[in-house]
């Protein structure tokens, strides 16, 4: 599977999942409490860290768009310091398409600078070995 193709395709209906999660964050009090339930979803997929945030304009940082996080600590610092989100090919990605997408091996992305290489480089082999991606449009 190449790091563009759409998750449209597959089959598996995890409706009744996503809605008892969505019944669960509605009545959770605490960016905390939300986060750890959105933990404990997502491992049940397999995934260990998640981010949710908007795409920063140019003017902008994404530290101001983050509304969700569960980045190992040093990893997300590292990665803002440096402003990685400005040459991230999956954010490049998210930019061009709505359709959700996967990544499976970080060598398959195109990294076009140095910062698009660096922007996976020290991640934690479950946090950079396989990725996906919603992008939403506002």
């Amino acid at each position: 599977m190449t790091w563009e193709t759409p998750l449209s395709g597959r089959s598996l209906d995890h409706t009744v999942h996503a809605f008892e999660l969505i019944e669960e964050l509605d009545r959770l009090a605490t960016p905390q409490a939300i986060i750890d339930a959105m933990e404990r979803s997502f491992a049940q997929f397999g995934f260990e860290s998640f981010i949710m945030t908007g795409l920063p304009h140019p003017e902008q940082r994404i530290e101001s768009l983050v509304l969700l996080k569960k980045w190992p600590l040093g990893w997300y610092e590292r990665y803002t310091r440096n402003s990685y989100d400005r040459h991230d090919p999956v954010i490049r990605l998210c930019r061009r398409t709505v359709q959700p997408f996967e990544w499976v091996k970080p060598a398959t992305i195109p990294r076009r600078t140095p910062k698009a290489r660096k922007s996976c480089t020290g991640l934690p082999i479950s946090a950079c070995g396989r990725a996906t991606a919603c992008p939403f449009m506002d």
